[in-house]
């Protein structure tokens, strides 16, 4: 991505110096050298700017994809009857949810170091790098304590679950990210940017109840 910015740049720069080549140049030699240069830079630009918003949209994409992976994953990880979990098994759900966690950041911090400084869109990426960022901040709080506390946690460990629980039941970040997928001329679309996740899910477990 960053490479079809710089690509930008550069084929930019040429076009503009062999258009003004082209016009202020009487030699007829140069005339005709500058107006080669400026169809092959002009040419160059327009594959840029294509490759670069082709590019732009498939990372924001793939953040939005990696944030629901942390929801998708998170749960089936800690899903358990009784809400409870083993130390070990907490540890297990934060190691899962926080490779997901990461993976979305790195993405996020791509795509924000390929956009312009002049790009209005770099605001809402910030946010949701900053948002992504709190969230790893919260599950290595969550590790550290286990590590350090580890007879205290012991103790607790149905109040980690909940910690977990409300942690990966949250679509906040998901539904920020779909928002800006489409900043990027992303199509990606779902129900939770119109609906409560709890009444989408209702409806889907009366429909089967129903076929059952």
């Amino acid at each position: 991505m960053k490479e079809s910015k710089y690509g930008i740049f550069i084929s930019l720069l040429f076009t503009i110096l062999s258009l003004l080549g082209a016009i202020f140049l009487t030699n007829t030699w140069w005339q005709n050298f500058s107006f080669s240069i400026l169809g092959g830079s002009l040419c160059s630009l327009i594959i840029f700017i294509f490759n670069y918003i082709i590019q732009m949209k498939k990372c924001a994409e793939d953040i939005v994809i990696g944030i629901y992976k942390i929801n998708r994953f998170g749960f089936s990880t800690l899903f358990s009857v009784d809400k409870n979990k083993s130390l070990e098994e907490i540890l297990q759900v934060l190691n899962v949810i926080d490779d997901k966690a990461y993976e979305a950041y790195i993405k996020t911090h791509e795509l924000l170091k390929g956009t312009f400084f002049f790009d209005k869109r770099r605001k809402s990426l910030s946010n949701l790098e900053s948002d992504i960022d709190k969230l790893i901040t919260k599950i290595y709080e969550i590790e550290s304590y286990i590590e350090v506390y580890k007879n205290e946690a012991l103790k607790i460990t149905r109040k980690l679950y909940k910690i977990l629980d409300d942690l990966i039941d949250s679509n906040k970040l998901y539904i920020k990210s779909l928002k800006m997928a489409k900043m990027f001329h992303s199509t990606i679309h779902s129900l939770e940017e119109f609906i409560e996740t709890k009444e989408i899910k209702k409806k889907c477990a009366d429909r089967l109840k129903k076929s059952i």
